[in-house]
């Protein structure tokens, strides 16, 4: 379903590892059980995203990407 990613031209670093120090590549860019929107890696995703769809959050995919709808 188109909205529950887009493309991007490069994956973001991570918000919520970047704070911790870590430097990673974001897969998702949506809303935190904290309320706030975030770049956010796999793992972080899992754990603090409220979900895919619309008001929740994309998976993001680089143009060509093997996964990509």
């Amino acid at each position: 379903m188109p909205s529950t990613w887009t493309y991007v031209s490069k994956f973001p670093d991570c918000d919520l590892c970047a704070q911790r120090g870590v430097y990673r590549q974001a897969r998702y860019d949506g809303k935190t059980v904290f309320g706030p929107w975030a770049n956010m890696c796999d793992a972080d995703f899992e754990q603090f995203g409220t979900g895919l769809g619309i008001g929740k959050g994309q998976r993001l995919l680089i143009q060509g990407e093997e996964d990509a709808p």
